[in-house]
């Protein structure tokens, strides 16, 4: 299923125009459905006492040990990413490397994203 698919499918557990309540973020794959409040992965985590970052495997945890430190957030979109690609046929001597390449395409520039979100935060 593609992202656009799943987003449509996430959409369909909140309301109209749902965004979390902390940080005004509105991707449906982020959100965390719940009866008190929207709010996102990070913020869920945040609110929590957690650290709003998850470890993120590049190829899929099964077939690479290869993994970077994104946020909560990041880490839902790249693993529905994955999810949502046509994966290469795993008898396909060439397919971990595959999706090993696309994953890191995909990590960087989400990690360029949450940087450049970080930036635009801070300087205002």
């Amino acid at each position: 299923m593609n992202l656009d698919a799943q987003r449509a499918r996430r959409a369909g557990l909140f309301p109209p125009n749902a965004r979390c309540e902390s940080c005004g973020e509105t991707d449906p794959l982020v959100l965390v459905p719940d009866d008190r409040m929207i709010l996102c992965a990070d913020c869920v985590a945040i609110g929590r006492g957690e650290e709003p970052t998850d470890v993120h495997h590049l190829a899929g945890r099964k077939n690479s040990r290869a993994a970077i430190r994104v946020s909560k957030k990041t880490h839902r979109l790249l693993t529905a990413s994955q999810h949502g690609r046509n994966l290469p046929d795993p008898s396909d001597p060439w397919a971990v490397e595959i999706e090993f390449l696309v994953a890191t395409g995909d990590a960087c520039y989400a990690r360029a994203n949450e940087l450049k979100q970080r930036a635009q935060e801070q300087s205002s």
